[in-house]
């Protein structure tokens, strides 16, 4: 930030913290349009512009938790210019935001600065993504289950940074226990169940080897159920019915395993009939759905 103002905690508190306590979608994604619709209302106010430049790029960032090397990527990409990355902060910047990381109070932004500081790996980043991990277990609280795509991401994240600080072989505090986190999310949503947020849940938690075979399976069949005979959601169905045929198969329930495949590949057949109902059928996928069923039915073991 050569020539730039030097921007103070002060700073943050007068620009930054009121303008993020007024928004009420508490996600990166809603500050990141309100430091960009004022970020150049005063032009002769130095400081509230560099750091309103600042705190819109760290908002702009697009959350990928999955992405084992480029977590946040850029938002938008149009030839040869991209949105913000957290490489492009300059140190002086990495300071600042070391510097107002312990006075954010929001844990969406709170989150977002200490997962930049620890994807930088600047300073002590280690701490940060500590920091971040407890952070994001707040804001995935405020944002599920009305945002709960959003949620999702935020509890992937975090559990993804749990593995790779190696905090499972470590006594954690309740605010950093990612896993028994999740674990409450999922037995405080699944009767009021957002589309997909639960069998997610249960598919992150499979993914990771954490799962309770015989509760989720259950909870993944409701899901499906309510998906295919409520919704009438095929594709999500078959996704739940595959998920609880592979948790029945880690408990040892062949039967139900079973059962569930056959559930999976039957819903090829609803969807082709759904076509086959339609004003002006179209035959090719009407047989390249039944063939889809045919095939899923072929790989079950015992049908």
């Amino acid at each position: 930030m050569t020539d730039a103002p030097t921007l103070t905690i002060e700073h943050y508190k007068t620009h930054i913290e009121p303008l993020v306590a007024a928004r009420s979608e508490k996600s990166c994604d809603d500050y990141w349009g309100a430091f960009r619709g004022i970020n150049s209302a005063d032009e002769a106010d130095l400081e509230k512009k560099e750091i309103l430049q600042l705190f819109d790029a760290v908002a702009s960032y697009m959350l990928v938790p999955d992405s084992p090397n480029e977590v946040f990527k850029p938002v938008f990409t149009m030839g040869d210019r991209r949105s913000a990355i957290p490489s492009d902060l300059t140190l002086e910047q990495r300071n600042y935001l070391e510097l107002v990381l312990p006075e954010i109070q929001d844990a969406e932004l709170k989150a977002r600065v200490a997962d930049t500081l620890w994807s930088v790996k600047h300073g002590r980043a280690a701490m940060h993504a500590e920091t971040a991990i407890a952070a994001y277990l707040i804001s995935a609280d405020n944002l599920a289950p009305t945002t709960w795509s959003c949620a999702f991401k935020r509890l992937e994240r975090a559990l993804r940074l749990y593995f790779q600080l190696g905090l499972r072989n470590k006594e954690n505090p309740p605010e950093k226990d990612v896993p028994k986190k999740i674990l409450e999310t999922i037995d405080r949503v699944q009767d009021d169940d957002p589309p997909y947020f639960t069998k997610r849940l249960i598919g992150l938690l499979h993914e990771m080897r954490l799962t309770e075979y015989e509760k989720h399976s259950a909870i993944v069949e409701k899901v499906a159920d309510f998906q295919e005979n409520q919704k009438k959601d095929y594709h999500t169905a078959r996704d739940a019915w595959s998920l609880a045929a592979k948790l029945h198969t880690k408990a040892s329930q062949k039967d139900d395993a079973v059962r569930c495949q056959i559930k999976a590949a039957e819903t090829y057949v609803k969807i082709a009939d759904l076509a086959e109902a339609a004003e002006k059928p179209s035959y090719m996928h009407i047989c390249s759905w039944l063939q889809s069923a045919v095939e899923a039915y072929r790989l079950i073991h015992n049908a």
